[in-house]
């Protein structure tokens, strides 16, 4: 009888052992994992803190009455603002504030909003027509977006491609100058992951996270806040937001960019 305890004892020790050596595996294995995760993002955030930002803004009429020196003296250092949309519409403050803009210290250009019924020529016509870009200018911006029912029932790429190249087609033989697409994740997955590497891309995304794009494709511009403010804008129905938008670069950078095709 005390043989064959001893042998069951035996046995159990074997099966606590082999327990206890796959609870070991198993905890090393989620602390290599947990070490692999910190350490890729470390290095993700060192990446971040190497890179430098300059400050910006877009707006349109819904800004109401815009003080660009004012915007300027927070560390804005360009505004895209809104020219046009579709075929036929101006922003009813556009030209006011482009001269404003002008004449602050501001990198600036224009931006259309693409409209998904209207032809790409008729919207290039739309923009060339209202938009005069100096050399110093950052190049046309198309802001691609979906709208009203194209949310629920977005466009094939097949539909959207041909007016959409045509019109970026288009802007870069009037301006010389690279053109600039605005766009969200979903945007960009749908219409802009293939075909578009003769574009800058401003992605959108409302986040503190460094925003990434597939195949390590760089962002030029990012709006990371909708729901900006600043002072030295508004009046009657103005909004008191503002949007912000980060250049991938420096100063320097950002000065040159925009010029002689670059």
């Amino acid at each position: 009888m005390a043989i064959k305890k001893k042998k069951k004892r035996t046995k159990k020790n074997k099966t606590f052992k082999r327990r206890r050596w796959t609870f070991v595996i198993f905890l090393v294995l989620i602390l290599f994992f947990i070490f692999t995760l910190l350490s890729k993002n470390e290095k993700i955030e060192e990446e971040v803190e190497k890179l430098t930002f300059v400050r910006g803004v877009d707006i349109s009429r819904y800004q109401g009455d815009v003080d660009f020196s004012a915007l300027y003296d927070q560390s804005i250092r360009f505004a895209f603002i809104k020219a046009t949309e579709g075929k036929d519409h101006q922003d009813e403050n556009f030209f006011i504030n482009w001269d404003k803009a002008r004449e602050s210290k501001m990198k600036i250009s224009a931006y259309h909003f693409y409209t998904f019924s209207v032809s790409g020529d008729d919207q290039a016509d739309n923009f060339i027509s209202h938009v005069d870009l100096e050399d110093d200018d950052m190049g046309p911006v198309i802001d691609l977006e979906f709208y009203g029912s194209y949310i629920n029932k977005p466009l094939s790429k097949e539909e959207v491609d041909p007016d959409l190249r045509r019109l970026v087609d288009r802007l870069y033989e009037a301006y010389e100058k690279k053109v600039i697409i605005y766009c969200n994740k979903y945007v960009y997955e749908k219409y802009l992951f293939e075909g578009y590497d003769d574009v800058d891309i401003w992605y959108r995304s409302i986040s503190k996270d460094y925003p990434r794009l597939p195949k390590g494709r760089k962002w030029t511009f990012w709006q990371y806040e909708d729901e900006g403010k600043l002072e030295g804008y508004g009046g009657p129905g103005a909004s008191e937001f503002i949007d912000l938008n980060y250049f991938h670069g420096d100063m320097k950078e950002l000065e040159e960019y925009g010029r002689s095709n670059n």
